[in-house]
């Protein structure tokens, strides 16, 4: 398999630190982006990212965003990055280690949890003179959420099976209107799942920062409880906000909700 970038073979010296390069596995994502594993002739090993349409905006926002990070998160290093009219394409190191999804049966329950404290309190204590180089997270997404309704790309009725019977329209509007009273000062990653939660011996690293900035903690509390559900139990949630001392009040529990109605969005967009 070889790889296209715009029609044209990225064995050619379009990004020199792909010469040579072999592919060891190759997947598409759920929006359509391609993403290949690679071995890099100084053998390192190599995650190249190619996207068009929305995938091209995050690989954008991505690279922005690592490299605002080098220093102050373990975050993969960009080893090289390219944008066309039509297409994006970045080169990141494979930072080392396995998703916490599949580490929690090893690790146990509680090491688990703490590690995603830690990361909590790593993203909260940003310094301000990097955490203000960010843009507000929420704005680039709210442009792709209303070109998708603008586009009809939206699969209306999957979507108004989780979204309480609000069309995307209605729903566009909601989330529009309740962002206005939502933090903007905390640096969030933007899909806090356990996939993007990397762990080694006493190690953890972040991955995939297409949607990161500046927003409210809400945002990524919002993908972790999803994710704690799906992957723990129904109690992991409720822990973490109490580890980190968050209440779990109304005013959290309806900034939830809005974030879970931007995610359907994506969940119920046609390839």
């Amino acid at each position: 398999m070889t790889l296209m970038f715009d029609n044209i073979s990225l064995k050619s010296s379009l990004l020199p630190c792909l010469e040579e390069a072999k592919i060891l596995s190759y997947h598409r994502t759920r929006l359509g982006g391609q993403i290949f594993h690679v071995l890099l002739v100084s053998q390192k090993e190599a995650f190249v990212k190619i996207g068009k349409s929305y995938e091209k905006y995050e690989i954008i926002e991505e690279y922005k965003n690592l490299s605002l990070l080098q220093g102050s998160l373990p975050v993969p290093e960009v080893y090289d990055y390219i944008t066309t009219d039509s297409q994006a394409m970045i080169v990141l190191e494979k930072m080392p280690g396995f998703p916490l999804n599949s580490m929690i049966s090893l690790l146990g329950r509680n090491h688990s949890l703490s590690i995603i404290k830690d990361i909590l309190d790593a993203l909260k204590s940003v310094p301000n003179s990097v955490k203000n180089n960010f843009e507000i997270a929420s704005k680039q997404e709210l442009k792709n959420i209303k070109s998708l309704i603008d586009n009809n790309l939206i699969n209306k009725d999957n979507f108004m099976k989780g979204s309480r019977d609000l069309d995307p329209v209605a729903a566009f509007n909601k989330i529009q209107n309740d962002l206005n009273n939502h933090n903007t000062q905390v640096l969030t990653h933007g899909d806090l799942c356990l996939p993007n939660i990397l762990v080694t011996i006493g190690k953890w690293s972040l991955i995939d920062w297409g949607k990161g900035g500046n927003g409210d903690s809400a945002r990524d509390l919002s993908a972790l409880e999803g994710s704690l559900k799906r992957n723990i139990d129904e109690q992991a949630f409720p822990q973490v906000c109490e580890m980190m001392n968050i209440e779990m009040n109304i005013t959290l529990s309806q900034k939830l909700e809005i974030y879970k109605l931007m995610d359907l969005f994506w969940y119920n967009k046609s390839l």
